[in-house]
């Protein structure tokens, strides 16, 4: 249904009896009541969105209590996988408070590229890699509100907004690692990682530590990196890197965010430049 069809039917049930559309309609009494309700909130949704099109679905909350008992009793499985709607929700967060995209998917790319090659070093799964990647869609959305303070305020709007299939533990979590991602994170803020449970410490701790390097390798913001190797060995995590442009500012916000993956880990970051790719 197109916006302007909506707003035909709208002035239609605000100007016709109730009585005169459950005879056209044959509606029940019930349900003719609710008519004018349900229309004057698709209105107001219609106002906040901006959407051009409604889309109506013929389930009833009745249908969605059976379907989901009857996939906790694994009766049917659903072929839509909810959880991949999360990134582009976050995106457009992101977007909504103006994020530098260009930064933001490099970052994205990079963190889970890390997270991948490290899978034996940090033992965490594809739930956590879930997390890691929405913080590092959000990480500079704080940005927006203070550009001086952005992590503590990217935080705050993460706490602040509701994503669909991520319980309130997991939304702590991604705030705790967006906000703990820049090197300009004051250590004597870290009790905020107390405020989780002792299990969920350390998966946030590995999963910032990770962030912290990825978001190192973009710092200008200019995407000079064109490609990363990654080399895990006793002692060493080394990165090599292949760029387009000098690294100095990259190499030195690397050093200064490798310490706090080595505190995690206890395996040195180290950044090696190879020059440019083809």
């Amino acid at each position: 249904m197109n916006v302007d069809y909506f707003y035909e039917l709208y002035d239609h049930i605000l100007e016709t009896p109730e009585k005169q559309l459950a005879k056209m309609y044959q509606l029940s009494w019930d349900s003719v009541s609710q008519l004018l309700p349900s229309a004057m909130l698709l209105k107001e949704l219609l106002k906040v969105t901006g959407a051009e099109e409604i889309l109506l679905s013929d389930a009833e909350l009745v249908d969605g209590i059976l379907v989901e008992e009857s996939i906790s009793q694994k009766k049917i499985k659903l072929t839509h996988d909810f959880l991949a709607d999360l990134p582009a929700a976050a995106r457009q967060v992101a977007r909504r408070y103006m994020t530098d995209q260009e930064h933001e998917r490099f970052v994205e790319k990079e963190a889970l590229h890390l997270f991948d090659q490290l899978k034996p070093l940090h033992g965490l799964r594809k739930r956590e890699r879930l997390l890691l990647q929405l913080a590092a869609i959000l990480q500079d959305i704080g940005s927006y509100i203070d550009m001086n303070n952005h992590y503590a305020h990217s935080e705050y709007i993460i706490h602040a907004t509701e994503f669909i299939g991520l319980s309130d533990e997991e939304l702590r979590m991604v705030g705790a690692i967006a906000r703990y991602h820049s090197s300009e994170t004051p250590s004597l803020n870290l009790h905020h990682f107390s405020k989780l449970p002792p299990e969920n410490q350390l998966i946030t701790a590995k999963l910032t530590a990770i962030l912290r390097l990825a978001d190192a390798l973009d710092d200008s913001h200019q995407q000079k990196v064109t490609k990363v190797s990654v080399s895990l060995k006793r002692e060493f995590l080394q990165l090599s890197v292949w760029a387009n442009d000098d690294l100095m500012l990259e190499k030195w916000t690397f050093n200064e965010k490798a310490a706090f993956f080595e505190e995690v880990f206890g395996v040195t970051p180290q950044l090696k430049e190879k020059g440019e790719a083809k």
